[in-house]
């Protein structure tokens, strides 16, 4: 059984890096036939194959999925249909700011299914490291319940991210992927989900493919009543988690003194341009073109903290600010130069806090 490295911490220079995990085989292809689902989703057309980086696991038939669905709903949010744990990644992409949500002491079957589940995937949570936990969970019900495609953000959360599917009826949405470049109509798959389905994304289908939450079109009109007014009903309802770490940089930014923040972008630019990479591209990647305005970044001493938004960068806003700084290469390349830059990015913080 491999070991779960996300806790073993190098400290290099005052700033904890985390190592990646060493990843047990990618099961046999067979392992995955029963479970892809081609061009069933309304949004969904049939892919060749999935993408590497995609595994896959069932949790075993006695394993206590309803008492986990059960503690999660009853704190999910009405009105958002969420819940999260750990550390808030919606403060954090939207507030630029490290702040907890509820703390998963206070969810103990959830915390013992997310060691099931990674044990599942062959690894022994030995502990993993809790403070920087990101864990979502997500209530769909109703016709209308989607999560749109998109990739979680390059810059603050590590891979893989893991997913389990707790409840499914017969009418809800499942989980389906596509290839995030270069079309918005490119070929894609859905999962056939169960109750106890585990996912892990790394590697290209992590940051070169889209994943979202989409209904079948001939399940869709199943779910409307007889007056044609969408109904939540058990059978319309899917109960997921998801949960990834939050990147070690993204806390040692997070709590960098001002000096300390000037040095670690100074040393980032150096080492973009010594790696051969443009000032345009480093500058994209530091604030995605300043989001607001498409104006190129303007790094302005005793400014940086203000100016600086990795790594509170969504994948779409880091990508469209690469392919604006450098059209020629074609939004296909955007995931490898965004991960260059990143490898970049936390280099330069180890040699700059301590």
């Amino acid at each position: 059984t491999k070991t779960h490295q996300t806790d073993s911490v190098a400290i290099l220079g005052g700033l904890a890096r985390i190592l990646p995990l060493r990843s047990p085989p990618l099961p046999p292809r067979p392992s995955l036939a029963g479970l892809l689902l081609p061009g069933t989703c309304s949004a969904v057309r049939a892919a060749a194959a999935a993408p590497p980086g995609l595994r896959l696991a069932l949790l075993p038939s006695g394993a206590r999925l309803e008492p986990v669905a059960q503690e999660l709903a009853a704190r999910i949010s009405s009105r958002t249909g969420l819940l999260e744990a750990g550390l808030s990644y919606r403060r954090a992409l939207n507030h630029r700011k490290l702040q907890p949500a509820l703390p998963l002491r206070v969810l103990p079957r959830t915390a013992g299914i997310l060691a099931e589940t990674m044990g599942a995937f062959g690894l022994v949570a030995s502990p993993w490291p809790e403070t920087r936990l990101a864990l979502i969970a997500r209530r769909y019900c109703g016709s209308e319940c989607k999560l749109q495609f998109h990739r979680d953000s390059f810059t603050l959360f590590e891979e893989p991210v893991f997913g389990l599917v707790l409840r499914r009826g017969v009418a809800a949405p499942r989980l389906a992927l596509r290839p995030a470049a270069p079309s918005r109509h490119a070929a894609a798959f859905a999962l056939q989900e169960r109750p106890g389905l585990a996912i892990w994304l790394e590697g290209p289908a992590r940051y070169e493919w889209s994943h979202g939450v989409f209904h079948d079109s001939s399940q869709r009109a199943g779910t409307a009543n007889k007056r044609g007014q969408d109904e939540a009903t058990p059978e319309s309802e899917r109960l997921s988690l998801t949960w990834r770490w939050v990147r070690a940089s993204a806390l040692a930014w997070a709590s960098a003194s001002g000096p300390q923040a000037e040095l670690w972008v100074a040393r980032f630019m150096a080492l973009a341009q010594e790696r051969g990479l443009s000032r345009a591209q480093a500058l994209a990647f530091l604030g995605a073109r300043r989001l607001k305005d498409d104006r190129p970044l303007e790094l302005t001493a005793g400014k940086v903290r203000e100016v600086v938004l990795v790594p509170w960068l969504r994948a779409v806003h880091t990508e469209a600010a690469l392919l604006a700084a450098d059209p020629a290469k074609g939004p296909e390349h955007c995931a490898e130069t965004a991960l260059s830059l990143l490898r970049l990015w936390e280099e330069a913080g180890v040699e700059s806090v301590r």
